[in-house]
This record gives structure tokens, sequence and C-alpha cells, in this order.
């Protein structure tokens, strides 16, 4: 049986270098966080996707629950790199450089994933020309399912 992308997601469970570590947030960020690939994926998909990212959530609740410092997995859609994204910290902020936009369902984080018809890859229609003082641009968004564990 090949695996698909739930199977993927869920397979972050069994990384014993998934680490929790309050003292080293950078080296938590790099190690924790997976990238999946949605080329490919079965729009249908998306209820599996969904429940394997809430196993995954609550698996690491369970086995962080007696830790003393409460922290968060969490997931979101690079769109760019056509890649959905998943990993755990223990900072009371998500490690973004971006406004992020949090959703309490991971249905819209994986909707937006197997919903590209090109992931990875950006439209020439949809490219625009950018001016370096153009200061009218919105920061960036990125918006990211968060669990706490």
């Amino acid at each position: 049986m090949s695996e698909n992308l739930a199977d993927h997601i869920r397979s972050y469970l069994e990384d014993d270098e998934v680490v929790y570590n309050p003292s080293d947030p950078e080296s938590e960020t790099r190690t924790n966080t997976w990238t999946y690939s949605v080329a490919g994926s079965d729009p249908s998909a998306n209820a599996d996707v969904v429940l394997a990212l809430r196993d995954v959530a609550e698996n690491l609740r369970l086995r962080l629950q007696t830790s003393e410092v409460r922290g968060k997995f969490y997931a979101w859609y690079d769109g760019q790199a056509g890649q959905l994204r998943c990993s755990l910290t223990s900072r009371e902020t998500l490690p973004f450089g971006a406004t992020v936009q949090a959703v309490s369902d991971p249905a819209e984080i994986v909707g937006m994933a197997l919903a590209d018809p090109t992931p990875g890859m950006v439209e020439w229609s949809e490219l625009e020309d950018v001016l370096e003082d153009d200061t009218d641009e919105p920061d960036p968004m990125v918006v990211v399912w968060v669990a706490p564990v």
C-alpha cells in the first residue's frame, strides 16, 4: 500500500527527533518543522488529512501532558512551495515574520492545499510588477491552524 498525504502527516509522531525544547526555540523550530508536498494529492482526501492533523495534535498533547510548558502544534499551507507544513513549538507566539491569522479548523488549511491547481507554481497571470517605493502593499499574512498541546 502506498502512503498518502494523511499517512505522511501521521508519521510525524514516529520521529524521535521531534523535540520539545523551550530552552532552544530556534532549534525546536528547525527540528520540528515538516513539509509535505501536495502535488498529486487527491482533493477528495480532505477529511483524511484533517483527521491526520487532529490525530497528531491529540497524540502530542498526550505525550507532552506532563510538561510544565504548554505549546502548540500548528499547520499552514505554503503555496509558493506547494507544501503543507506543520510544526511544534513551546513559544508563546508562532515563529513567523508575517501577520498570523489563526483558524480553529484544520479543514481551512487542508482545503487551501488540496484545492491548489498548480502547487509550488505561480501562474504568469498572478504575477505583478512591484515598485520599490510601493508602500501601499499590505503586510504579508499566513493562515495557520493552531492546536494547543
